[in-house]
């Protein structure tokens, strides 16, 4: 547990699952076998079965080396995660903000609270 309310969950999940099916097409589509990336990798054909069918998750240090060898950036293989059933796609502060405004109706109010938020913005480019 780290502080106290997350939960660091140790056994593979969906994205692990997604990100291992990622790992298999783009080394069959460099012509890799699970034993080559194994051996570049310093382990087991079967280690690299269980990172692709998402039995075991794949640690960041090892993703980036993967990513390495298989000639992609580590966001590769979380391309297309969003479209996953099961996973939301966070919304960014700019997003939040557009919608807020959006929500004022008197445009002489929305345009204040924009110029409100660009001056925030120019304080803070100048700190």
């Amino acid at each position: 547990m780290i502080g106290d309310d997350i939960v660091v969950k140790k056994s593979a999940n969906q994205v692990d699952a997604l990100v291992g099916k990622k790992i298999r097409a783009r080394r069959t589509a460099v012509d890799m076998s699970q034993s080559e990336l194994g051996k570049a990798l310093g382990i087991t054909f079967q280690q690299v079965q269980k990172y692709e069918s998402g039995t075991n998750r794949v640690g960041a240090g090892r993703l980036y080396d993967i990513a390495k060898l298989l000639g992609v950036p580590v966001s590769y293989f979380y391309e297309g995660l969003y479209q996953h059933p099961d996973v939301e796609e966070p919304v960014s502060d700019e997003t939040l903000i557009a919608q807020a405004l959006e929500r004022i109706r008197q445009r002489s109010q929305r345009e204040l609270a924009k110029r409100l938020v660009m001056a925030l913005l120019r304080e803070f480019e100048a700190e």
